[in-house]
């Protein structure tokens, strides 16, 4: 539930990023690109800001931190979480990566689809998550992980098909239409994602290492 909730948090900021900077760049100016880094590097002195009202969390018991496992050499030496970062190693190259950095390129340039359009794009995949994580969220819990991820994997490949159909029909506003509904579908696997992956790790962790599975786990 926890992890749920935050994906909704970082979704709806990757969304209303997209949708700010369409609006931004629509006028293909070289200054409009350079408001829009001023404005992201104006975030982080922010998120700075915010931090500094952030309470320290708890620490461990002692019990659990003197007589359990400790260290990175612990973590590396675990084969099963290894084996999930690989995989989801996978998962962000095929998956995250196409969606997130290709698909506007590919929209631009193949599909003739302009940036405010492309922002629309993006909105509609983080409208998706927001209103409909909680609800997947609870609809998998009788369900295998293994049958998650693989419907995760399905919803992706499914998308990936479903955006080149903006290239080959002709038309900008049927592209943002197929674009569209690839990332509704899109959206669909990273919810699957958000209920499987992180909570998975945090079950595989020792109490002690629960932070240092998931430094590695951000890694990928």
């Amino acid at each position: 539930a926890a992890f749920t909730v935050v994906r909704v948090a970082i979704n709806a900021g990757i969304g209303a990023g997209g949708v700010v900077a369409g609006l931004i760049v629509a006028s293909g100016t070289i200054r409009s690109f350079q408001v829009i880094y001023l404005l992201n590097a104006a975030t982080f002195f922010g998120y700075l800001c915010f931090l500094a009202f952030v309470p320290d969390a708890r620490p461990a018991p002692k019990a659990e931190t003197e007589h359990g496992p400790r260290g990175y050499r612990f973590v590396l030496g675990h084969r099963a979480f290894l084996g999930i970062l690989a995989a989801n190693f996978v998962f962000v190259v095929v998956g995250y990566t196409l969606f997130g950095y290709t698909m506007p390129i590919y929209a631009r340039h193949h599909a003739h689809v302009g940036s405010q359009a492309i922002g629309a794009v993006f909105a509609a995949n983080t409208i998706f998550i927001i209103l409909f994580v909680i609800p997947i969220a609870r609809l998998s819990r009788a369900q295998s992980r293994a049958t998650l991820l693989g419907l995760m994997c399905t919803a992706w490949g499914l998308a990936c098909v479903i955006a080149i159909g903006a290239g080959a029909i002709g038309g900008p506003h049927v592209g943002v239409f197929i674009l569209a509904v690839s990332g509704i579908v899109f959206a669909v696997g990273e919810c699957l994602h958000a209920v499987v992956v992180q909570p998975l790790i945090a079950e595989l962790a020792p109490p002690a290492l629960v932070g240092r599975y998931m430094a590695l786990f951000g890694i990928t």
